[in-house]
């Protein structure tokens, strides 16, 4: 569609597109993930997706730039282009991988539990907390949009700016599949509680971010939260929701975070705008602080672990 596109409304409805296809593919992709992870390395498989999908954007945005010049911004081919991955990885998806609750379903070898109010309702307290969890905490994960602007107040020259999201994105692909491989040894909580930490001194920092040097190591920080939390949370839900709801409890949990995240945005504009930027960044450390309180009413799962 990006790729037809003549006028503003058509790029509009292709935006629109590209991100219900992105909220269609999350929730089965976690759940899938967490279908096929074994238990003993399950943090691992979560750390791993989270630093590939980075990896991969990050790539993908050096291959758009090489391209545009290559071709002369002709933005219709190097949109053409890019739907290629696109196409293979779904050819790979029906293919290669395997689906253990369709082929459950398709054989009736086990008898599925029906999907209602009720049975929502009765999913474990765990799995109501972490949640609660990663609401609270999605709050506090204002746009990276905040970081660039953040930069552009040091006076860095326009054209250097996205480096902010390079420093942000490499760094969250370096640390992902790390800290999903610790999770499994050490668990899950202590590394939750280290990217909470992380967020609270990364706003710390871009709080007093007058110059670039400090900046950027803030988004050093940032990104490294980012690949802490966002392989953490999502294998923290995969260990204590049942199978036969794990894509509902998926949905659930995409759904929660995407409408903090709103929240998130929204209140992060108000304050920078009404207050300036350090508040808007102290906030963000608070709020990522009260997080943390809900912790200590989640326990590891040990059965989980590798015994080392």
């Amino acid at each position: 569609m990006l790729a037809l596109a003549s006028s503003i409304t058509s790029v509009f409805f292709a935006r629109a597109f590209d991100r219900i296809g992105n909220g269609l593919d999350a929730t089965p992709r976690d759940a899938l993930v967490g279908d096929l992870a074994p238990p003993q390395i399950k943090g691992a498989c979560y750390g791993l997706r989270e630093s590939l999908s980075r990896a991969g954007s990050f790539m993908g945005s050096v291959l758009a730039v090489f391209l545009l010049w290559m071709t002369q911004n002709d933005y219709s081919l190097v949109f053409w282009i890019g739907s290629i991955p696109t196409a293979l990885a779904l050819i790979v998806l029906l293919l290669y991988v395997k689906d253990p609750v369709s082929e459950k379903f398709n054989n009736h070898k086990a008898k599925s539990t029906p999907l209602s109010f009720r049975n929502i309702m009765h999913l474990p307290l765990a799995f109501w907390l972490i949640l609660i969890l990663s609401g609270i905490f999605m709050i506090s994960n204002f746009s990276g949009a905040f970081l660039l602007l953040r930069a552009e107040q040091t006076g860095i020259e326009l054209h250097l700016i996205p480096l902010v999201y390079v420093v942000q994105n490499i760094a969250t692909a370096s640390t992902a599949y790390p800290i999903g491989y610790i999770s499994d040894r050490i668990g899950r909580r202590s590394m939750m509680a280290f990217g909470i930490l992380t967020v609270i001194f990364s706003n710390i920092l871009l709080s007093f971010g007058t110059t670039i040097v400090i900046v950027l190591v803030g988004v050093l920080l940032w990104g490294i939260q980012m690949g802490i939390t966002q392989a953490i949370l999502p294998v923290l839900l995969a260990d204590r929701c049942p199978q036969d709801f794990r894509g509902t409890g998926f949905g659930l949990f995409h759904l929660t975070n995407g409408l903090c995240l709103i929240i998130a945005n929204s209140f992060a504009g108000w304050i920078w705008s009404e207050w300036g930027p350090a508040y808007m960044f102290y906030t963000s450390a608070i709020i990522a602080a009260l997080s943390a309180l809900i912790l200590p009413f989640i326990h590891n799962n040990t059965h989980n672990k590798v015994v080392v």
